[in-house]
């Protein structure tokens, strides 16, 4: 064997010895690996966040304390409307409840259940609702507004609102808009001296 290869095999070993030492401590495996473990622990707290959340999302409701006669019509201004939100915008799902003996009770009820969440309740007549809202309720509030609104102008006009056909063209700005201008606002002032 020629003296260079021993010296070879030599750094080899003294190589290899030195990778084993080094690369396969508890230590160095623990750095070597902490980014997967950490994302893993990340993506496992991400998932069950996010059940948690949409759990508690699917079970919020917005009710309705109407007779039977006025649900369908509810339910049908309801499709129309949902249409003008996205998805991660539109107001919880609406669920209409026939109204008992005393709904201003039944409508204080709602937000005490425990399979729902009421976000609003809407009872009484729809031409002067009484809206009742929870801590974080007040868009749902509005929108419960505007739906008893909606279906009492529906039912006026015979059962539906009337179709057009509106036409929508879109415009480009050929100048920047107030918003998109880097320069700072003037102000002015106009008043009278006396």
């Amino acid at each position: 064997m020629t003296r260079f290869r021993r010296t070879l095999r030599q750094t080899f070993t003294i190589a290899r010895r030195d990778f084993i030492a080094t690369v396969f401590t508890p230590i160095f495996l623990l750095f070597l690996f902490a980014p997967v473990i950490m994302g893993s622990f990340g993506a496992i707290g991400g998932m069950g966040a996010a059940s948690v959340s949409g759990g508690a999302q699917d079970k919020t409701r917005i009710i309705a304390i109407v007779p039977a006669g006025t649900a369908r019509p509810i339910t049908q201004a309801d499709a129309g409307l949902r249409a003008l939100f996205r998805d991660e915008e539109a107001p919880p799902a609406p669920t209409t409840v026939a109204p008992a003996a005393d709904p201003a009770a039944q409508a204080r009820a709602a937000f005490e259940t425990k399979d729902v969440d009421a976000s609003a309740v809407l009872y009484g007549l729809l031409d002067a609702p009484q809206i009742l809202y929870g801590p974080r309720g007040r868009r749902s509030a509005d929108y419960l507004g505007v739906l008893a609104q909606t279906t009492l102008a529906a039912q006026n006009l015979g059962g539906a609102l009337p179709a057009i056909a509106a036409t929508k063209t879109p415009v480009t700005r050929s100048t920047t808009s107030v918003g998109a201008s880097t320069s700072p606002p003037s102000s002015q002032c106009s008043g009278s001296s006396s």
